[in-house]
Parts: structure tokens; sequence; C-alpha cells
């Protein structure tokens, strides 16, 4: 049976948090197309005690929303377990911490991917989560800052009691850019007792075969590949049962696809325009007429008239 800590999983699918892309409707229809776990967008542990509204429509979460693990962030040990607290009784099923993001938004806080320079800080912060709540605690890492220390790190992350890692396999340094190298996931995996994710370059089913083949990590994080392509999921469940892949979805499944997270984003309460704007162009990608398409989606002022253009032209 797949587990982390005490949480059950499905598979060894998982949808990775994304700032502005992973709210609670995308989670939904995420786990829909065959994501076994699915993480919130970052949450800012500080953020709790003085702006908790905006926190709470960043970690909406419901029945439908399970497993979740909600991220936080954020570089004192009070704070992020004084959060973490809050976030379970919201109801987050695992505390995930974050030290991978590269943004200088964190980074200047001394929080994200700044924290693997520090991995006395690493251990202190963990430790202070792991006490504080009784569901599993996981944490998110790159390979290193601008130097590769995942192996490092993650000793340390499972001495203070986590129950699982994360490793995006690129340094902090190289952001988005380069090749994940996996073998940095594969030697965490050789030297931890704990779960292990893998992050990084996943965007087909057969990548995501290969990642668990090569590196022997235990569940496959996907991100970037699944804007637009909510699919990938689907597609990855049945090439690990079946051995058969999707090789092109059409125009019709895009647009069900569009349109079924359109209207739990408007069922949750969180249906914006420059949602359906994003998720639209996402989903455009690849067809034919997709640019010119794009370009009409900026035209439109209200959530009709983009909603009109989605059905005229996915169809």
């Amino acid at each position: 049976m797949l587990k982390i800590g005490n949480v059950k999983l499905k598979n060894r699918l998982v949808l990775a948090p994304m700032a502005g892309v992973t709210n609670l409707a995308f989670r939904i229809v995420a786990r829909w197309y065959g994501a076994g776990l699915a993480f919130s967008e970052m949450v800012d542990a500080d953020g709790m005690f003085y702006d908790i509204q905006r926190r709470k429509k960043e970690f909406a979460t419901n029945a439908e929303d399970a497993p979740i693990a909600c991220q936080l962030f954020g570089a004192r040990a009070d704070t992020l377990a004084e959060a973490a607290k809050r976030v379970v009784d919201m109801g987050a099923d695992i505390v995930d911490m974050n030290m991978g993001c590269p943004s200088f938004k964190l980074s200047r806080k001394n929080a994200g991917a700044k924290l693997l320079s520090q991995p006395e800080l690493v251990g202190v912060l963990v430790r202070s989560v792991v006490s504080a709540v009784d569901v599993p605690v996981t944490v998110k890492i790159r390979s290193g800052w601008d130097s590769v220390n995942a192996v490092e790190i993650a000793r340390v992350v499972e001495a203070a009691g986590a129950s699982a890692i994360t490793v995006h396999a690129r340094t902090a340094k190289m952001m988005y850019g380069g090749a994940a190298d996996w073998e940095v996931i594969k030697r965490v995996k050789e030297e931890v007792g704990i779960p292990v994710i893998g992050n990084g370059d996943v965007a087909s089913p057969l990548r995501a075969r290969e990642m668990l083949d090569e590196t022997g990590c235990d569940f496959v994080m996907i991100g970037r590949a699944a804007l637009g392509n909510l699919f990938i999921f689907r597609d990855c469940v049945e090439f690990f049962e079946k051995g058969t892949v999707m090789v092109e979805h059409t125009k019709e499944e895009r647009q069900r696809a569009l349109l079924e997270l359109w209207e739990v984003c408007k069922s949750v309460g969180d249906a914006r325009l420059s949602d359906l704007r994003m998720h639209a162009c996402w989903f455009s990608k690849g067809l034919t007429g997709g640019r010119r398409f794009r370009e009409e989606v900026g035209t439109k002022k209200t959530v009709a008239e983009l909603e009109e253009l989605v059905v005229e032209n996915f169809c």
C-alpha cells in the first residue's frame, strides 16, 4: 500500500505546488484525471497572522480535495509551527515545507531554496513543525542552492522527523533552465529511508516511468507539464497499468477538460476572468489556429464573452 506517513495514496502521481495555479478547482479536476496527491499553492506562514482571509483563499479545501498537502514557506520556527497547526485545522492531511522555491521574493526572506545553504536551520524548522502537528510533514527541496547538497539536506530532514521528501533535481541557481539531474534523486533515495518524491522534467507517461525506474523514487511529481494538459495524469495511469499511451488529445477533449475546470472554478466561488484566460491559453497550445485564438482571448472583457470564444474555437 502506498503511504506517506499514515496517509494512503491511490497511486504514485503527485500534482506539484504551483503559485497562481494549484487552487482548489485545479486540484479537484487533476484528481478526476488521476492525480493521487495534490499540493496547494505555497502559503506564507507569516501571513497566517496578519492576512488570514488571503491565506484562507490560498488554502481553500473541501471533501473532494483529499488527500491534500498544504505547502508553507517561512524561516521562523515559531511561526511555521503555529501556521502548520492552523492549516491542519483548516483540513490539511499533510503539511509540506517549501525549501525549493528559487524566487527572490522568498530568498530575500531567507526562505524557500535559500534554506538549503543552512542545514542546521533546516533541521530546526522541520523539528518545530513535526512537533506541532499530528499529520505527516514533508519537505520539498532542490538539488541545492548554488551547488548540490541534496543528500546532506535529506539526511537532516529525515532525522528531524519528516515523513517524506520531494527533490526537484535542479539547483536554485538553475531556476527552471537546463536539464534536471535525476542522479541527485537517485542518491537521495539511496541514503534515506523515508519516501522520496521525484520532480523535474517529467512531461510524459514515458518520462514518469523512466524516473521511477532510473531513480528508485517512490512517487513522481508533475508540475508545468500539467498546464493545459491535465490528461497527463490519466495517461500516466494507463501507461503504468496497460503500457498504452495517448498520442494526441482532440480539440473536443481539451474543450471538455477546460470547461470542466471552469465549472468547478465557478462552483467553489473562484471564477476569475484572468484564470479562464490563463487556462484557455494553455489548453490551446499545439492546436491549429491556437495562436490566433490566444490573441483573441486577450480582447475579451467578460467571462461570458470568453466562454463563447472557447466553445466556438474548441468544437
